[in-house]
């Protein structure tokens, strides 16, 4: 249930605001003596440590936020709507993504349209640049109004049907911090927020710092938190080894070894 409200309601606010509103969750569920984990991780919930670094190496800025963003691109159910003011998301997800190919296109661009869908047809990604002047012709698109003609799924975009493929994902994107984003949008979107704030800038700072002056102790962090989520996915792998081999058993539970 945290992790759920976290997902829903911390996505476009920045880090100092997402962990005063958990404290908060935590406080409400605790005054209703609701049993939880006092020291679950959103991130460790979704992912691991492991995962993070790998980010990492990708590109990803070493940052708690970025981080938690990332999680939450992958995990929300709706469309994305990236917030990006310095632009480098974008050549993240090029490289996250892969092998799939990120089609990376501009509502400003008079070739959009085509590309999105070519990218239906043939289900990859699209990451459409520019959200600020959003074209009405997606707005099928966000409310998924989908119709199955026989084994196909098509969507009316614009004068014409077009097939779209299970496999078909699609990103909108802002390098405008000051985006009015109308209702109509932001009710269909999940708005992920990558602004700077002052938290970000001093957890790069130090980590810049650290990588410089001392690579030694930096690269002994990196260690760590990589065998840290190492373990905790064998943990992980353990517990669901153990529940299936209870659920699985038969006969006198302590005859087996």
């Amino acid at each position: 249930m945290l992790v759920s409200a976290f997902l829903t309601y911390s996505s476009a606010v920045d880090h100092q605001e997402r962990v005063e509103k958990f404290n908060s969750w935590k406080q409400l569920l605790s005054k209703h003596s609701i049993s939880f984990n006092a020291n679950l991780s959103f991130l460790d919930f979704t992912g691991s440590s492991a995962r993070s670094l790998d980010w990492q190496h990708k590109g990803l800025t070493n940052d708690v936020l970025y981080y938690e963003n990332v999680a939450i691109i992958e995990k929300t159910s709706k469309l994305p709507f990236i917030v990006d003011p310095l632009g480098q998301i974008v050549e993240f997800m090029k490289v996250h993504l892969q092998p799939k190919k990120l089609v990376v296109t501009s509502f400003l661009d008079d070739s959009f349209v085509k590309s999105l869908e070519n990218t239906m047809r043939f289900g990859g990604a699209i990451l459409i640049q520019d959200a600020e002047y959003f074209d009405p012709i997606i707005s099928r698109l966000l409310n998924k109004d989908f119709e199955k003609v026989g084994g196909r799924r098509l969507i009316r975009l614009g004068n014409r049907n077009v097939d779209c493929s299970p496999d078909f994902k699609l990103y909108l994107h802002t390098r405008n911090p000051s985006i009015h984003i109308t209702p109509f949008v932001r009710s269909r979107t999940t708005v992920i927020d990558f602004t700077l704030t002052e938290s970000s800038i001093e957890t790069q700072v130090l980590n810049m710092t650290l990588f410089h002056e001392r690579p030694d102790v930096e690269q002994q962090r990196l260690d760590l938190v990589k065998l840290n989520g190492e373990y905790k996915d064998r943990l992980k792998y353990l517990e669901s080894d153990l529940l299936s081999v209870l659920s699985e058993s038969k006969g006198n539970l302590l005859d087996s070894e």
